[in-house]
């Protein structure tokens, strides 16, 4: 039996990012980290507003495109939309602008 040399880059690279997230969350776990006071409800509307926003230019592309938009495409739609609000939020926090 042989396995694809892209299958076992593919999981290789998703176990090296494990034990690369895993080996930092070990060193920082006793050091005394600084939290700064955030508004939640700013936190949270622009969570939403980036989730919202990035859903629909999502799926104005796949009907513009004339793309079949199926349930494993809209899922997938789904989970790429609250990666991108959750980054652009966490950016917009660290510079201040929220």
């Amino acid at each position: 039996m042989s396995i694809p040399i892209y299958k076992i880059i593919q999981h290789g690279s998703t176990m090296i990012g494990f034990l690369v997230i895993f080996i930092y969350l070990y060193t920082v776990k006793g050091k005394n980290t600084f939290y700064p006071k955030i508004n939640k409800f700013k936190l949270y509307l622009s969570l939403v507003l980036v989730f919202i926003i990035a859903m629909i230019v999502s799926i104005f592309i796949f009907v513009k495109t004339g793309a079949f938009i199926g349930i494993g495409r809209l899922v997938v739609t789904f989970i790429n939309s609250l990666f991108i609000s959750y980054s652009i939020t966490g950016f917009l926090l660290d510079k201040n602008k929220i």
